[in-house]
């Protein structure tokens, strides 16, 4: 017996590897994003990565309060893990500030 699949006709190839800079998924790895820092270059829909930003920061909002609880409850390990994210959050969403506030400028 042939494999699963296998009857006749000869078409048994696997599909092709996805290209290097898709994980299958539709997103790009981060290391296919060579100018990552260098905003001016970038080409993204400013519309989108305002969203973005404003997303971010109601995520950023969303975990303060939690964090803030489990402070109040003296839950210092869920606290301090919550208010690292909250800095996470808080950089994240500065640098997307800058990208989409920043004066496009040319080289």
């Amino acid at each position: 017996g042939g494999g699963p699949g296998g009857g006749g006709g000869g078409g048994g190839r696997a599909a092709p590897p996805p290209p290097p800079h898709d994980l299958g998924t539709g997103f790009r790895r981060f290391a296919s994003l060579p100018r990552i820092g260098h905003h001016q270059d970038v080409s993204a829909p400013l519309a989108e990565l305002s969203s973005l930003a404003t997303a971010l920061e109601e995520l950023r909002q969303r975990v303060a309060v939690i964090a803030d609880q489990a402070a109040s409850d003296h839950d210092d390990d869920t606290a301090s893990e919550l208010f690292a994210v909250e800095r996470a959050l808080t950089g994240a969403g500065r640098r997307l500030g800058r990208i989409t506030s920043a004066p496009r400028r040319r080289r």
